[in-house]
C-alpha cells in the first residue's frame, strides 16, 4: 500500500496505516519470528521494501519512501545479527512489478523498460538469500539506478525527483 499526493492533502489516517503496514507489522511480525529462528539455527527472513527506499525526497510519496527506507535499513541490521547464528535476512527493493498495487501505473501504460516480472524479483530475492545478501534490488535497470543513486549527490538527486525525472 501507498500514498499519493502532497501530504499535506493526505489524512493523517491513510498515513499511518501506510506506517502501520510498511514499518509496525513487519517489525512485530519478525520479532515474532527470530525466537524460534534463533532455537533452532535455521530459517531467516525476507522482507520486501522497495526502490523508492533509495531515493531521497520524492513528491508525493514521502510516508511511503520513509517507510520502505526503515524496512531496507531495519533489514539489513537484522541480518548483521542474526548472520553470526548462521541465520540469513534479506530485503528486496524492487521497482515497478506488476501486481494489484501497481494496477493504476499499469493502466498509464508507463515503457515496459520499468516493469519487472514479478518471477525475476522472487528469482532474484531467493538467490540473494540462498548467498546470505542482505539486500537485493532485482532487475538490472534498477541495479543501475540504484547505483546512480548512490554515487551522485543527494542535491542533484532532490532536483531531479521535483523535476520529474
Amino acid at each position: 500500500m501507498g500514498e499519493n499526493g502532497a501530504l499535506a492533502e493526505q489524512s493523517a489516517d491513510d498515513q499511518e496505516t501506510v506506517t502501520r503496514l510498511n514499518v509496525i507489522a513487519p517489525m512485530r511480525l519478525t520479532r515474532a519470528l527470530v525466537p524460534g529462528l534463533l532455537a533452532r539455527r535455521r530459517g531467516g527472513v525476507i522482507n520486501v521494501a522497495s526502490e523508492a527506499a533509495m531515493l531521497p525526497g520524492q513528491p508525493g510519496g514521502g510516508v511511503y519512501a520513509a517507510s520502505k527506507a526503515f524496512l531496507a535499513s531495519y533489514g539489513e541490521s537484522l541480518a548483521a545479527e542474526l548472520r553470526p547464528h548462521g541465520l540469513r535476512a534479506t530485503t528486496v527493493c524492487p521497482g515497478f512489478v506488476r501486481t494489484e498495487m501497481t494496477r493504476g501505473l499499469q493502466d498509464q501504460a508507463p515503457p515496459s523498460i520499468v516493469w519487472v516480472p514479478v518471477e525475476r524479483v522472487v528469482a532474484a530475492t531467493l538467490r540473494a538469500f540462498a548467498a546470505g545478501r542482505p539486500l537485493v534490488v532485482p532487475g538490472a535497470q534498477y541495479k543501475l539506478a540504484d547505483a546512480a543513486v548512490r554515487l551522485l549527490p543527494r542535491p542533484l538527486l532532490r532536483a531531479a525527483l521535483r523535476r520529474g525525472a
